[in-house]
């Protein structure tokens, strides 16, 4: 991605120079062509992010309640003996 913005930007300033406007265009295109699959991906990876973070709430909240049930149960033995 990086490389094909340094090629275009090298290729606008040579078409500044030169007739190479082109080249300029197609590299243009081609960056073009491929952002509604960026886009996508960039909405892939928000959204997994956001399901990452869920996951680790569901798991904070299960492991407290286990903690939880787990210090009543012992208060409860120590309580009957």
């Amino acid at each position: 991605m990086a490389l094909l913005a340094a090629l275009c930007l090298l290729a606008q300033d040579a078409a500044a120079e030169t007739s190479a406007a082109p080249l300029v265009q197609a590299l243009e295109r081609a960056h073009g062509d491929g952002a509604p699959y960026r886009n996508a991906v960039y909405l892939l990876l928000r959204v997994a992010g956001v399901g990452w973070i869920a996951a680790e709430w569901v798991a904070v909240i299960v492991l407290y309640k286990a903690y939880r049930l787990l210090q009543t149960a012992v208060a409860r033995r120590e309580g009957a003996a």
